[in-house]
């Protein structure tokens, strides 16, 4: 007998940031199709005989003999996308034809986005608008639509991303296809070990949710699951694990514990909002130089190099430090080298980053995960995937997204050609009889 109270489809996407609203756009019928003209000849002659086989309905491929020219599917879609340079810069070879959707959902634990919800206010990003759209959304066309002054080749501000983000799922005809605020707390196999079952509720003591698919696009990003550093007092009423605003710490003395983009971002804007401030990291001082010199393109770094070079009295950091403990009244004990160290501050502020929730998958065979690293502190378990269609090697019928995907980089440009395999993949095997 049917469950009615299990909520049926033939996809489940768990993740609304940029991974899941990639391949939820395909899905929704989006299909790309190759620009009349694009110069495929730049493209080994096999790559460009199968773009325009299949110019029509670029998901109408089959990716082996791709893979097997030793081109990865998804860069082929990221230098459709992106042709001309590593920018972005020129006309995409892609346009997009509206079809019939798949039947799928949305599921999400905020409003999609993802991550980009809840980073610092004013933050840029580190790419320009043109790296972090979904192709069959344009950037530049959200820009007219909203009366927006974006440029795409420019570094845009999260309070130009989100909004952008928010505004796929209605632009693209599947708003009514996102559950949003729900979380999901387990995943196991489907009746018969087919298929997956997904449990959840919906934020606050909402009812119990249930999900049944026969796919899984798993999407849930890189900070699902978000580090604590496990010491004594991290839940002192001082201590917080999330910066937005300078002007949520009143209060002269900050630290900063942390090492990463999100906490260099903090340091230089509490610094220049006239706080002083103690920025603690575990690392090397080699590690964060190298960091900072690499991005001096990028304002904010401009402006931390500045700081340090003058020799600011309001920055002071703390390499090669380990927090033991927080104690009432603000105070932090750390150890540099064996050396103990007491501080005194207002408040702390503790931005240590976060890991994919690969625990929701336990149920399931074990994962081949992939470490992924580079020099610009990006640290992630990456699940190995077959690059022609881009499904787990370990659990049939499961698709990462995202940054989750083995190889891709540190930025959308980088891993937004993945979904097209993707989503070629389950719409071929949904459509099977």
């Amino acid at each position: 007998m049917l469950d009615r109270t299990i909520e049926r489809h033939a996809v489940i996407i768990l993740g609304g940031g940029p991974g899941g609203l990639g391949i939820a756009a395909l899905l929704a019928g989006w299909r790309p199709r190759l620009v009349p003209g694009f110069p495929s000849h730049g493209f080994p002659p096999p790559i460009a005989k199968l773009l325009h086989a299949h110019s029509p309905d670029l998901l109408s491929a089959d990716f082996r003999p791709l893979v097997e020219a030793g081109m990865n599917p998804g860069d082929l879609f990221r230098a459709l996308h992106h042709p001309g340079n590593s920018y972005g810069k020129g006309a995409s070879g892609m346009a997009f034809r509206k079809t019939q959707p798949v039947d799928f959902v949305l599921v999400t634990n905020e409003e999609v986005g993802g991550l980009w919800n809840n980073v610092p206010r004013n933050q840029l990003t580190l790419s320009p608008g043109r790296w972090m759209e979904m192709a069959p959304h344009p950037v530049a066309s959200f820009a007219r639509d909203s009366g927006r002054a974006i440029v795409p080749e420019d570094l845009i501000r999260k309070n130009d991303l989100v909004p952008y983000y928010h505004s796929i799922p209605g632009k693209l005809g599947f708003a009514d296809r996102v559950r949003s605020g729900v979380h999901i707390s387990a995943i196991s196999p489907g009746e018969k070990g087919r298929g997956f079952l997904l449990l959840g509720k919906k934020s606050g003591d909402g009812p119990e949710l249930r999900f049944a698919s026969d796919f899984l696009v798993f999407a849930p990003g890189p900070r699902s699951l978000l580090r604590r550093l496990n010491v004594p007092g991290e839940s002192l009423p001082f201590v917080t694990h999330h910066y937005d605003d300078w002007s949520d710490f009143p209060g002269h003395r900050v630290a900063v514990i942390g090492g990463g983009r999100s906490a260099d971002w903090a340091a230089t804007e509490l610094h220049d909002a006239g706080k002083l401030v103690t920025y603690v990291m575990r690392q090397e001082p080699e590690l964060q130089e190298r960091l900072i010199n690499e991005s001096l393109h990028l304002p904010y770094y401009a402006r931390l190099r500045s700081i340090i070079d003058t020799g600011s009295a309001g920055l002071r950091r703390v390499f090669r430090a380990h927090v033991q403990e927080f104690t009432a009244g603000g105070g932090i004990k750390i150890d540099v080298l064996g050396q103990a160290e007491a501080l005194g501050v207002d408040h702390a502020i503790v931005e240590i980053g976060g890991e994919p929730d690969y625990g929701l998958l336990k149920r399931f065979a074990p994962l081949s995960l992939q470490p992924k690293r580079d020099n610009y502190r990006f640290q992630l378990n990456q699940m190995r995937v077959h690059p022609e269609t881009g499904e787990s090697v370990d659990i049939a019928n499961l698709f990462p997204a995202g940054y989750l995907v083995e190889g891709t980089g540190l930025s959308v440009i980088g891993f937004h050609g993945a979904a097209y395999p993707a989503a070629a993949a389950i719409l071929r095997r949904s459509a099977a009889p």
